[in-house]
């Protein structure tokens, strides 16, 4: 559209007396809303929803477990503190004129060029695996990890369960953590001796080659260390050996061969030249709470494993220890490993 000049003439002769009625002219302005920027703030936004959702969670279904109920509080608040700081991220000027976006970074350049976006990337692959840093150093135990806590709960909750049940002498588990390094796991280095019971309940402890061994116990092929050895007091070489799996369904079946290797490679020299089994009973220590009926041979696999008939016939199997459960059902869960194993609170039998 034209607008015609009106009064004295002031255009140049060439426009003939009008112009446009509309003039547009580019500018190009730096902004941060870019689609960089919107995907940073979309995923920071996804996380921080995340947690504060896990701390509602804890706060409102408690363990009746003392234990348990606190760490549900701790950790309800360690979430929320979390979350905090996400939205304290959000609320920087770099995210003020930033418009949403998918919560995940694309393929662009950017992503791959620039060492600040590139880190970023890493951490947001590292979140959604689960092994993110972008929360600190808490513990230096990453969740992808989650195994080696699960090896270490099970070892606690059923020196807990032990000590309850039997008591025990001069507990002390202060070797489990290398000084200086967090919660990194210095293996043989706890041993909980349940007199009462007849057995030491001993976590990852070495078995070196039999022969190198003063007592004459241990493997005839490489070193081992099983995550959990329950070991007679009597020195009559009896051993329980429960390898703790965090795995579940027919993750489970996979796991076996470490079970088999335990109790089949691991003896006791019997001073003639010859050598007999050192394991009595050998179990996996699963999260997983199958349902059981019916007879054990027909079961289906991995369910056959946590059958009572099954475990006590071949001394050989799956324990169900889970998180949550409380200090009662850790208990029964001992009572199982003990009484499959023949081992009673007046000492070892075989």
């Amino acid at each position: 559209m034209l607008l015609a000049e009106s009064g004295l003439p002031r255009l140049p002769p060439a426009l003939k007396g009008h112009v446009p009625a509309t003039i547009r002219r580019s500018v190009r302005r730096p902004s941060l809303d870019i689609p960089a920027h919107r995907q940073m703030k979309a995923s920071l936004e996804s996380w921080a929803r995340w947690l504060e959702s896990v701390a509602v969670v804890l706060r409102s279904s408690l363990p009746e477990d003392p234990e348990d109920g606190r760490m549900a509080r701790v950790w309800a608040q360690r979430t929320r503190l979390m979350a905090r700081d996400m939205r304290r991220l959000l609320s920087l000027p770099l995210f003020s004129e930033v418009s949403q976006g998918q919560p995940r970074p694309d393929a662009s350049p950017i992503w791959r060029g620039e060492p600040q976006y590139r880190r970023f990337a890493a951490l947001h692959r590292d979140f959604s695996r689960g092994v993110a840093e972008v929360f600190g150093e808490f513990l230096q135990m990453p969740l992808a990890r989650t195994f080696d806590l699960y090896e270490l709960w099970a070892y606690l909750r059923l020196v807990r369960a032990s000590i309850e049940r039997f008591g025990a002498d001069g507990v002390d588990v202060s070797g489990l953590f290398e000084a200086g390094k967090g919660v990194t796991l210095a293996a043989g280095q706890a041993v909980v001796r349940l007199p009462a019971a007849g057995v030491a309940l001993c976590f990852q402890r070495r078995y070196r080659e039999y022969w190198l061994e003063k007592d004459g116990c241990g493997s005839f092929s490489r070193e081992m260390r099983p995550d959990v050895a329950v070991e007679a007091l009597d020195g009559a070489g009896r051993l329980i050996v429960l390898d703790a799996k965090y795995r579940i369904g027919a993750g489970l079946n996979d796991a076996l061969a470490s079970a088999h290797m335990y109790r089949d490679a691991l003896v006791v020299a019997d001073g003639e030249g010859s050598v007999r089994q050192l394991v009595s009973a050998a179990y996996l220590l699963s999260p997983a709470s199958p349902i059981i009926a019916g007879t054990w041979s027909d079961a289906p696999m991995p369910g056959r494993l946590f059958h009572p008939a099954y475990r006590g016939q071949f001394r050989f199997g799956a324990v169900s220890l889970a998180p949550g459960m409380s200090a009662a059902q850790i208990g029964l869960a001992l009572d199982a490993i003990l009484q499959d194993a023949e081992v009673s609170g007046e000492g070892a039998s075989n």
